[in-house]
């Protein structure tokens, strides 16, 4: 997370991104920001004309910053919204979130 241009490696790619509309991108926030190996994922993944929603943990930062520098960062994608979850929201909070 000391080197912004650090893309670790995806061990598991994705195969068939393309037969999804919608796409959910969840990670722990790190220093207010995504982990980098986030960025790695977008950048190998054609995610272009699909709903991407990003979701997050943290035991006390808001995803508001980290959603946003995704968004100024990959402004060609169609970053819709965010989500901090806590062991407090409800599957129906996730669900209406996303519909």
């Amino acid at each position: 997370m000391n080197n912004p241009s650090s893309r670790p490696e995806v061990k598991n790619k994705v195969s068939n991104l393309s037969d999804y509309d919608t796409i959910l991108i969840g990670f722990p926030v790190w220093w207010d920001l995504a982990p980098t190996i986030i960025n790695t994922f977008i950048e190998e993944n054609n995610m272009e004309n699909k709903k991407i929603y990003v979701f997050a943990t943290s035991g006390g930062s808001s995803v508001n910053n980290s959603f946003n520098t995704l968004k100024t960062t990959y402004r060609n994608l169609n970053f819709v919204s965010a989500k901090i979850l806590t062991r407090n929201v409800s599957e129906n909070d996730v669900t209406s979130w996303i519909i």
